[in-house]
C-alpha cells in the first residue's frame, strides 16, 4: 500500500512538472524588453516572394533554448540547432524533423517553412511580434501557444 501511495505520488509530481512548462519556458507577452525566448505562433512568412499559406495549419517556434529552436510544422516536431548572438542567427547542424505524413497542402507548408526557417539570419523583437528574416525570407511570429 505504501509503495502505491509513493507511485501515486511521483506521477502527480511529474504531471505537475509537464503542466507548468519546465525551467525554460518563458511567457513573452509579459516581457517588454525585446526578449526573444519564449513560445510563438507562426502568423505569417513569405520565402522568395511566395507567402506561405498558414491557414493550412499551426505552426509554432520555441526559442527558449539558446542552442536550438524547436516547434512543431503543421504536422511534424522540429529541431533546427542554432547559435544566437545579439540580432544573428546562426545556424549549427542540420534541422531533424520526426517523419510522420498528412494532408498534401499540410506537407506542403512544413516543407515550405522548415527551408525557409533554415535560411533565417536575423531575429527580431517588436512589442509581441518576433520576426526571424534573412534573404527573401520574413517568419512573423505572436506570442503562443
Amino acid at each position: 500500500m505504501k509503495s502505491k501511495k509513493i507511485l501515486l505520488a511521483s506521477v502527480a509530481l511529474l504531471l505537475g512538472a509537464c503542466q507548468s512548462g519546465g525551467m525554460n519556458s518563458h511567457d513573452p507577452t509579459t516581457d517588454t524588453g525585446g526578449n526573444t525566448q519564449g513560445q510563438w505562433v507562426l502568423e505569417s512568412g513569405q520565402a522568395d516572394g511566395k507567402a506561405l499559406n498558414t491557414a493550412v495549419g499551426k505552426i509554432t517556434l520555441n526559442t527558449a533554448n539558446k542552442d536550438a529552436f524547436t516547434g512543431t510544422s503543421v504536422i511534424n516536431q522540429y529541431n533546427a540547432p542554432v547559435k544566437i548572438r545579439g540580432n544573428t542567427i546562426e545556424h549549427t547542424g542540420e534541422t531533424t524533423i520526426t517523419l510522420m505524413a498528412g494532408d498534401m497542402e499540410a506537407m506542403r507548408l512544413e516543407s515550405d517553412y522548415i527551408k525557409a526557417l533554415n535560411a533565417t539570419k536575423t531575429i527580431r523583437r517588436e512589442g509581441n511580434t518576433l520576426t526571424l528574416s534573412g534573404d527573401g525570407i520574413e517568419l512573423r511570429y505572436r506570442p503562443g501557444p
